[in-house]
């Protein structure tokens, strides 16, 4: 999904990036935004929170975020 939209907005005419740096704060905090509805992680976090632990009757976020770290692990025990 990520590649596509890259793909796409290329594909539309932006210019070739030589050079992109991104963090997993970045797009942590941009999924949040877009898919969970909150207006950041750490916003996510604190109604996840507030139902879990602190068992509040709150809506849960429309979208779960996983962070899926293996493939990394992976890489680097290669």
């Amino acid at each position: 999904m990520i590649t596509y939209f890259f793909l796409s907005i290329l594909a539309n005419g932006a210019p070739l990036s030589r050079m992109v740096v991104t963090d997993f704060k970045a797009l942590l905090i941009a999924i949040s935004k877009a898919f969970a509805n909150c207006s950041d992680t750490n916003n996510y976090l604190q109604i996840l929170y507030n139902i879990i632990i602190l068992e509040k009757q709150e809506k849960l976020p429309s979208c779960y975020i996983r962070l899926d770290v293996n493939h990394f692990i992976g890489m680097i025990s290669k």
